[in-house]
């Protein structure tokens, strides 16, 4: 992932948030709280599964950097792309 997408979507969030600072009622402010513990909770989710798919995908390292150093090919899409085609490509060609 791009290492500073969360910072930039957190950016958003905090200058939303000071932007109607004030003239929210009681209870948009806790629904807005609720949505933002979800939302902090989907992030700690996906921090798993990252660590867990880096895990996984240690055998396959030097291919997923090199996947990954083409240009708007993330890491999660190298993983996706090694889990579907696989890495030996010499017998793909062949009928």
């Amino acid at each position: 992932m791009a290492p500073g997408l969360k910072t930039k979507a957190r950016n958003r969030i905090d200058e939303i948030l000071m932007s109607v600072n004030g003239t929210l009622l009681e209870h948009q402010k806790a629904f807005l709280k609720i949505l933002m513990d979800h939302y902090d909770s989907l992030k700690e989710h996906l921090t798993e599964i990252e660590k867990s798919l880096e895990a996984d995908m240690a055998p396959f390292a030097l291919q997923v950097e090199q996947l990954s150093s083409i240009y708007g090919i993330s890491t999660t899409a190298s993983c996706a792309i090694i889990a579907e085609i696989g890495i030996d490509l010499q017998s793909k060609g062949q009928r």
